[in-house]
C-alpha cells in the first residue's frame, strides 16, 4: 500500500501542559511520505493555538479549530474527519498527552497498516517532566530504562504484554477507507473503541518495538476513592477529584452497534465522561465475581431476568423508566456544521399522524415542494399506503430505515422538520437548528411551547397552511427562533433530557442521591 499522505487526529482540552513534549515529538518524526496534523480544541479554558504554532515545525501542516462548546474528546476528534486532506489515505488517532518516542514511529505505523488493520506502538503511562522539552539524549535514556525492565509497575494501555486488557486508542494508524467503514464520518460517536473494531472484523497489530508515552496525570491516578476531604496532597484539592467512588454498572442488554439506535450508547459514553466504568452485555452470573458491579440497568418492569441476575451477583438494580429517554446532543452537536439542502424530514414510524401530514402536502398541489424524507420503519402494509398515496398526489418520498448518525445528518440537512405526535423528534429538530412543525397535541405544546411551530391538532388543512407559510419564511427568522429553543433545550427548560443531562439524574441514583426504581 502507497502512502499518499498521513493525517494525524488530536483533540486537546485543558492540556497546554502536556502539549509542548507531544507536538516536539512530532515535529521530530521523519518519514517518506507528507503529513498534516488536525487539531480541535474542544473549548479549553484557555485556547492553546499560539502554544501548538510555537511547538510544532513550521514546515508540518497545520489544520486548527477551536469548538465553541465542549463536546467532550470522543466526539471532538472525530471532526478532524472534516479538516482533513482529501488526498490522505492513512489517519492516526492520538492524543494530546502522548509522546512520540522514536523518530520512526509515525512512518512505521502507517507502512504497517493494510485492510482490516489497525496499527499500535506500546504505550506505557510514566510521569514525565512538564517544565522542559525532553532531548533526544534523553529519550534514549528512557527507552534504555524501558527494556532493562525499570518501568515494569507503569499502567501498559497498548502492547502484547500479558498485563494489557484493553484496548486503549491513544495512537494507532488506520487508512482512512476503514476508518470510514466504522461509521466515523455519518456516526460522529468516537468508532475507534474495542467494540466496533470487533464487530467489523479489524484486527489490531502492536508494533512492541514502537515506543510511546502516555504522560501520567497525578490527579486522575489518585488512589482516594470514598473520601469527604483529601489530604493525601495539595494537587488534589486544587484539582477537586472526584469525591464519590466510581461506579461500575452494567446495562443488561446486548451491546449497541452501528445498525442500531446509539441512544444507550451515547448515554454510556456520558456516564464515562462522569469517572464510572459501563457495561453492555448479559452476562452469566457465574461469571461475574460478587461485588464486581456496583448497578445493574433493566428496562422495564418485566425484565425479571435482569432483576434476578443482579441480585445474585450482589448488585443494585434500577429499571429504566419510560421516561429514561434523551436526546443524543453532544453526539447531534458533534457533527459540526453541514450544509442545509431543500428537503423536509419526518423522524417517525409510519403512523397516522404521519398520513396526515402526506394529506396536508397532497394540498399543496399548486407550489413546488421539497422531496419529504421519512426516517422511521412501518410494516409492509403501512410503506406500501404510503408509497401509493405519494405516488397518486406527485409527493417526493424517501423512506430511510435508519438509527444513529445517519438519522442525525437528514435532520440537520434539512430545511424544516415536519412531526406529528412525537415528543422526542422536536427536540430532535431544536438541537440540529432544523425547523420544526408539529399538530399541537397538548403534550408537545406543554414540552415545546414557543420553540417550535404549531398547526391545529389533526386538522390537515391548518398544518398546509402553516407548512406553506413557513416555507416562505426567510432562513435567517426560522433560526433565530429555533438557536432560542435550542438553547432552552440545552439548559434543562423543556421538559426533554438530553443525554448529559440523564446520565447526572442515572449518577444521582447511583451515588445515592436519589431513590431508584426497584422492585
Amino acid at each position: 500500500m502507497k502512502i499518499k499522505k498521513a493525517s494525524i487526529f488530536m483533540a486537546t482540552f485543558n492540556k497546554g501542559k502536556y502539549l509542548p513534549n507531544v507536538l516536539y515529538s512530532i515535529s521530530n518524526q521523519k518519514t517518506t511520505f507528507p503529513f498534516e496534523v488536525c487539531i480541535v480544541d474542544d473549548y479549553s479554558r484557555v485556547g492553546p493555538e499560539l502554544l501548538i504554532r510555537k511547538y510544532l515545525h513550521p514546515e508540518i501542516e497545520l489544520k486548527y479549530k477551536r469548538l465553541t462548546q465542549n463536546v467532550g474528546g470522543r466526539f471532538a476528534r472525530n471532526i478532524c474527519l472534516d479538516m482533513m486532506d482529501p488526498e490522505a489515505n492513512v489517519a492516526i488517532i492520538t492524543s494530546c498527552d502522548v509522546i512520540y518516542c522514536q523518530p520512526f514511529l509515525l512512518e512505521e505505523l502507517c507502512q504497517n497498516v493494510s485492510e482490516g488493520i489497525f496499527t499500535m506502538p506500546e504505550i506505557l503511562d510514566l510521569e514525565m517532566p512538564l517544565d522542559t522539552l525532553l532531548p533526544r539524549s534523553a529519550m534514549n535514556r528512557l527507552l534504555e530504562r524501558w527494556e532493562a525492565g525499570n518501568y515494569d509497575h507503569a499502567t501498559v494501555y497498548a502492547g502484547s504484554r500479558k498485563e494489557h486488557k484493553e484496548y486503549y486508542f491513544f495512537l494507532g494508524a488506520i487508512r482512512v477507507d476503514d476508518l470510514i467503514k466504522t461509521g466515523y464520518r455519518e456516526n460522529s460517536c468516537d468508532p475507534i473503541m474495542d467494540a466496533k473494531i470487533k464487530e467489523l472484523g479489524f484486527k489490531v497489530k502492536y508494533l512492541d518495538h514502537l515506543k510511546a508515552v502516555h504522560q501520567h496525570h497525578e490527579w486522575e491516578k489518585h488512589p482516594c476513592r470514598i473520601v469527604d476531604t483529601c489530604e493525601r496532597s495539595a494537587l488534589c484539592r486544587k484539582r477537586n477529584v472526584r469525591k464519590e467512588r466510581r461506579m461500575n454498572i452494567l446495562f443488561y442488554q446486548k451491546p449497541p452497534n452501528i445498525e442500531s439506535d446509539l441512544r444507550d450508547w451515547t448515554l454510556g459514553q456520558e456516564l464515562i465522561l462522569l469517572g464510572h466504568e459501563v457495561y453492555f452485555q448479559k452476562p452469566e452470573a457465574t461469571t461475574v465475581p460478587e461485588g464486581r458491579l456496583d448497578w445493574v440497568v433493566v428496562d422495564g418492569a418485566g425484565s425479571d431476568i435482569g432483576v434476578k441476575f443482579a441480585r445474585d451477583v450482589g448488585a443494585r438494580v434500577h429499571i429504566r423508566a419510560d421516561g429514561d429517554i434523551g436526546i443524543d446532543a453532544r453526539y447531534a452537536m458533534s457533527i459540526g456544521n453541514t450544509q442545509r439542502e431543500n428537503y423536509m424530514v419526518t423522524v417517525s414510524s409510519l403512523n397516522p399522524d404521519v398520513m396526515a401530514i402526506a394529506k396536508a402536502l397532497a394540498l399543496l398541489k399548486d407550489r413546488a415542494l421539497p422531496p419529504w424524507v421519512i426516517v422511521g420503519a412501518g410494516s409492509d402494509k403501512q410503506t406500501q399506503e404510503m408509497v401509493n398515496f405519494a405516488i397518486a398526489n406527485g409527493i417526493k418520498i424517501i423512506l430511510a430505515k435508519s438509527f444513529g448518525a445517519p438519522m442525525w445528518m437528514y435532520v440537520k440537512k434539512a430545511s424544516i422538520m415536519l412531526q406529528g405526535y412525537s415528543k422526542l423528534s422536536p427536540a430532535k429538530g431544536l438541537i440540529c437548528e432544523t425547523p420544526a412543525l408539529s399538530f399541537n397535541h397538548p403534550d408537545i405544546v406543554k414540552l415545546y411551547s414557543d420553540s417550535i411551530w404549531y398547526a391545529k391538532d389533526n386538522d390537515v388543512e391548518s398544518f398546509a397552511e402553516r407548512l406553506d407559510k413557513l416555507l416562505d419564511t426567510s432562513e435567517y427568522v426560522l433560526q433565530e427562533h429555533v438557536r432560542i429553543g435550542k438553547k432552552q433545550l440545552l439548559d434543562g427548560n423543556l421538559g426533554v433530557r438530553t443525554q448529559e443531562q440523564l446520565a447526572k439524574r442515572y449518577e444521582d441514583i447511583f451515588m445515592g442521591k436519589t431513590t431508584p426504581l426497584e422492585i
